[in-house]
């Protein structure tokens, strides 16, 4: 696999999203991303809103992932 883009599907894919996007590897890249925005803005955190619709969720679960507990607000 090496430094292949994990968001590209693979040689001989069919569309199947299951074997064309290895999740983990999509989730790692959001985290550092997320990591990344937060230094470069120089905040001390983030606030997140959460509806409990699955859009939220997913942004509640990658603010947890990728920032220490003191550095994020979930309403």
């Amino acid at each position: 696999m090496g430094s292949k883009d994990p968001l590209e599907p693979r040689k001989g894919s069919k569309g199947d999203c299951n074997e064309a996007i290895e999740y983990e590897a999509v989730v790692d890249r959001l985290v550092f991303a997320l990591r990344e925005k937060v230094d470069e803005a120089v905040v001390n955190g983030v606030v997140v809103s959460v509806s409990g619709g699955v859009d939220s969720t997913i942004t509640a679960f990658l603010a947890v992932k990728a920032l220490e507990k003191r550095r994020f607000l979930i309403q």
